[in-house]
């Protein structure tokens, strides 16, 4: 069976990652916001930086649907369900992020 796919952007987990990471987050909030806040649509992280050499971000797969030209701006590649969650950084409501991602993320 084919998932449909989410999206990642791996960042280096250092100042340059932070800022880049910062800037992602203000703009796809930016979209998310000017786009009436599409309830299927939202971005997460591994965790915070320092926690492992590659920093990772998610967008949902409905992110395509609506804001493709950013996730091609970006330079985001397909890929399965993140398992490794930790963060929620735009979105709806916590509870529909959790119901997006199929699980509650990890906060250890």
């Amino acid at each position: 069976m084919n998932e449909i796919p989410w999206y990642r952007v791996d960042l280096t987990d250092d100042p340059a990652g932070a800022r880049r990471q910062l800037e992602l987050q203000a703009r796809f909030e930016r979209l998310f916001l000017e786009r009436g806040t599409p309830q299927n649509v939202a971005m997460y992280s591994t965790g915070l930086m320092g926690d492992a050499e590659v920093f990772r971000v998610y967008f949902s797969p409905a992110t395509q649907e609506h804001f493709a030209d950013f996730l091609r701006d970006i330079g985001s590649e397909a890929c399965p369900r993140p398992m490794d969650v930790r963060g929620f950084l735009v979105g709806p409501a916590p509870a529909v992020m959790r119901e997006i991602l199929g699980y509650a993320p990890r906060t250890d």
